[in-house]
């Protein structure tokens, strides 16, 4: 697994054996990063489930300002922080043990800075999506706010959103839907 662009591009980074973390394929992060590229540049990259973290390392190397971690894994905090010292970026990423919802607090919501949130739970966890849009509704106000989930191609997010959706992509058995906040101009 490498860093597919920006500063860091071809950094190899590590990644874990097994089906417990399943980093986020190079095709699908070349393609968010392509849709997301103008936005990146100073914002604050959230990253919930991060695994490897390899989202959040794709964010920083393409010039996002920092990045807060999630994931509940133990595995996750240490491939996290082997991957940290390989990208240099420690003193730009903080990473909570926890689950997504519940972490939110922990992510700097701000008018003045806009803020992406990439989401890609455990596909069994199909509940995991509305607590969040639930979390987010409380959080989000005049907030910029950028919502990118990864989720499995069947299941339809767009029942009761309170955020717009801006594009979805399919990659094979997989979607990409991103979502603003009003105060965001796509």
């Amino acid at each position: 697994m490498r860093i597919t662009g920006g500063e860091k591009r071809g950094l190899k980074l590590i990644s874990p054996r097994g089906d417990e973390i399943r980093p986020t394929s190079e095709k699908v992060r070349q393609a968010v990063f392509n849709i997301l590229y103008d936005r990146i540049q100073g914002c604050v990259f959230a990253d919930l489930c991060c695994g490897t973290g390899i989202m959040s390392f794709e964010a920083l190397s393409r010039g996002a300002e920092r990045a807060v971690l999630v994931d509940p894994s133990s595995r996750a905090r240490e491939t996290v922080n082997r991957n940290l010292d390989r990208t240099g970026y420690r003193d730009r990423v903080s990473f909570k043990t926890g689950n997504a919802e519940a972490s939110l607090g922990s992510v700097p919501f701000s008018p003045d800075q806009l803020t992406i949130v990439y989401v890609d739970p455990p596909y069994a966890n199909h509940r995991l999506y509305q607590r969040l849009f639930k979390e987010l509704d409380t959080r989000t106000g005049e907030n910029k706010l950028i919502l990118v989930m990864e989720h499995p191609r069947e299941l339809d997010l767009s029942d009761g959103v309170f955020l717009k959706i801006q594009r979805t992509r399919q990659y094979g058995e997989k979607k990409i839907t991103i979502f603003t906040s009003p105060s965001v101009i796509w």
